[in-house]
């Protein structure tokens, strides 16, 4: 496994440096051609990502419950989602990666979920996070710029018509402190 990804042999360590890696060198780390080593570094990233992001959601006044939805709801929406953006970019666009190199893209790209629970920040971090996935699958599809900024903006149009199509519409409301002290979700 390559010293810039995440392990969990050392995990405070190597989500520093993954984190730091993805953050700060985004074209460097994507790059880098991890194809063949699985998805437990990626996986273990996301998962790492998201209970920070989640317990900060808690412990700054969205309850407890954000930390499970946040966690299992970030999960399945990468791991979903990474079908739909490879489907796009592999049988649309015409990429050259696999479902293997678009999960990683999306999850490495999660990097910025630390920072959901900041409101200043919690934008910001959003667009930072789409330009993380647009120089990923540059580098997993072998793309121009142009053809990832469309597999990006065709994913997220897809995704949103068919969650709209199957009702299915509080799947891409955001978690929202007044919503997370009910008891009668909609889903």
């Amino acid at each position: 496994m390559p010293e810039d990804e995440f392990s969990w042999d050392r995990p405070l360590q190597s989500y520093l440096a993954t984190w730091r890696g993805v953050v700060a060198s985004p074209r460097e780390f994507f790059a880098v051609d991890r194809s063949g080593q699985g998805l437990q570094a990626p996986i273990g990233f996301l998962l790492v990502t998201l209970a920070i992001g989640g317990v900060g959601l808690a412990v700054f006044g969205w309850g407890f419950v954000a930390l499970p939805r946040f966690l299992i709801g970030g999960f399945l929406r990468v791991v979903l989602g990474a079908v739909v953006f490879w489907l796009v970019a592999s049988q649309v666009l015409g990429g050259k990666g696999d479902y293997e190199s678009t999960l990683r893209v999306l999850a490495y790209a999660s990097a910025v979920s630390v920072l959901i629970f900041l409101p200043g920040i919690r934008l910001l971090a959003g667009l930072y996070g789409l330009f993380l996935v647009i120089v990923g699958l540059e580098s997993a599809h072998r793309f121009d710029p142009s053809r990832a900024v469309l597999t990006v903006a065709l994913s997220l149009f897809s995704i949103f018509v068919v969650v709209h199509a199957l009702r299915l519409d509080h799947v891409l409301r955001p978690m929202h402190p007044a919503w997370l002290g009910h008891h009668h979700f909609h889903g």
